[in-house]
């Protein structure tokens, strides 16, 4: 699931241009997790359901708000990588 550290900020930044667009959502670990879902190839639906029940971020309100999205996208890679992998048989 994984972002590149060169793609990281530019994906950072574009998912804070999209919280700022959209300022009647104010769930931004709601708007983070969508473009994470978007982005990757291998979070399935119940993966993104498991990470919305399970994801709790400590974010710094007063942070600029492409550190926030940072943080949540960091929190969401670091609990992915947490899970255990199956082996996919060949």
């Amino acid at each position: 699931m994984g972002v590149s550290c060169q793609n990281h900020s530019a994906f950072v930044e574009s998912i804070a241009q999209s919280a700022r667009e959209d300022a009647s959502d104010h769930d931004l670990e709601a708007v983070v997790l969508r473009a994470v879902a978007q982005q990757s190839d291998t979070l399935s639906l119940p993966d993104v359901l498991e990470l919305r029940a399970v994801l709790d971020v400590d974010v710094d309100e007063t942070a600029p708000l492409e550190v926030r999205v940072a943080t949540i996208v960091d929190a969401i890679e670091a609990t992915v990588a947490s899970w255990p992998r199956q082996e996919v048989p060949a």
